[in-house]
């Protein structure tokens, strides 16, 4: 699947898919929203964005392509800069030690405080792929192709960037955060609070409450949310932090989701970016191991995933000739490479238990002997690696 995939910016003729893909994201996901003319506005200042070499406060938007059926199947996106044109309201959470002098003793408590743009950062965001595109490694993809972007274009970001993962939200989208603590000074529902939010540049500041919240007074199973993501989720949230992203104590204000942030040059697909237009192209390999190719600049940006062998002494690498490669060089030559998965996933850092004594082997087909081993191996083999 992965070698007929392409990542590119996303265009005005894409509005269609993207639309498309809206409809079939849960509520929630307010980079993304249900609404056409919305999106026709983001698109377009993604594109501007995109050929804007003296780059600010910009949208960077990508799509995902299957260029067998021309059809878009993911998106992610990355924004220059947060606060910059427009507010960035978050909350901190901090841990206080308050003395009861009735009761002689120190009770702890949490409180949410309001802050506005308190770091000055870059922002991943808008990242969602097709259910039927989820396996063999394609989220992954979706997700680091946007940071090779980033080290190609270093100078386009700040020195740090974070990711705002969802907080916790049912399928009809009502988020529990909202309802109980949110919808009372805003007066509307969750979905249309995100509507407005991007519509509107004064709207949180003129709603939010800017007094601290006591966290210790709010219902149990409110508390419980405060700083989780949803669980669909996790599975990008597990991506970002084998790169080297951390969870810190800043709180979305419409669902109370978590935020994480890494240093720019200390995160790891950055880092281990090569930067090389030596390659040789074959159509066998052996020793393996998927790698991200890219070629283009700002608006020309093509990136793609093939297998490769690299020679690091010679600064080269063989790459397994694909379709969606053909596609990318069409860009010019190769800028960058890096490998999709760290290094530290080799098979030999890995052990699976024995499924079947060797008393049941005799009486166990050895298919189904060896097809319940290699299952615990590859599930081990996950858990390792996100560990």
């Amino acid at each position: 699947m992965l070698e007929y995939l392409m990542f590119r910016p996303v265009r005005i003729d894409d509005l269609d898919d993207v639309f498309h893909l809206s409809l079939k994201a849960q509520f929630g996901l307010s980079t993304l929203p249900k609404d056409k003319q919305m999106l026709e506005d983001i698109i377009l200042k993604s594109e501007t964005s995109f050929s804007n070499r003296n780059p600010r406060n910009e949208l960077y938007l990508f799509v995902l392509e299957d260029i067998r059926q021309n059809k878009v199947v993911g998106t992610s996106g990355i924004q220059g800069e947060v606060g910059v044109d427009d507010d960035f309201f978050v909350y901190k959470r901090i841990h206080k030690h308050v003395s009861d002098s009735f009761l002689k003793k120190e009770k702890k408590t949490v409180e949410l405080h309001l802050q506005n743009n308190p770091i000055k950062s870059s922002k991943l965001g808008t990242l969602y792929l097709d259910p039927e595109y989820r396996s063999y490694g394609v989220g992954r993809f979706l997700s680091i192709a946007r940071l090779s972007f980033i080290a190609n274009h270093r100078s386009w970001f700040k020195d740090s960037i974070i990711t705002e993962l969802r907080g916790v939200s049912d399928e009809l989208g009502h988020s529990p955060f909202w309802d109980h603590v949110m919808k009372p000074f805003f007066n509307v529902s969750f979905y249309e609070a995100g509507v407005m939010a991007q519509t509107s540049d004064t709207f949180i500041g003129s709603c939010i409450p800017r007094i601290p919240l006591l966290v210790d007074i709010m219902p149990t199973h409110i508390q419980d949310i405060i700083g989780k993501t949803h669980p669909y989720t996790i599975p990008a949230m597990k991506i970002l932090q084998s790169e080297g992203f951390e969870m810190i104590d800043l709180i979305d204000i419409f669902d109370g989701g978590p935020k994480m942030r890494a240093l720019t040059d200390h995160i790891k697909a950055v880092r281990r970016t090569v930067f090389s237009s030596r390659y040789t192209l074959t159509g066998t390999l052996e020793n393996k191991n998927l790698y991200i190719f890219s070629s283009g600049r700002g608006d020309s940006f093509r990136s793609c995933c093939s297998q490769g062998v690299e020679d690091k002494d010679q600064n080269t690498i063989c790459v397994h000739d694909e379709p969606a490669l053909q596609h990318v060089l069409k860009q010019g030559e190769l800028l960058s490479y890096l490998r999709l998965y760290p290094k530290s996933r080799r098979s030999y850092q890995y052990t699976a238990p024995v499924s079947y004594s060797l008393q049941g082997l005799s009486q166990t087909p050895f298919l189904a002997c060896f097809s319940q081993w290699f299952q615990e191996l590859s599930r081990c083999q996950s858990s390792l690696f996100y560990r």
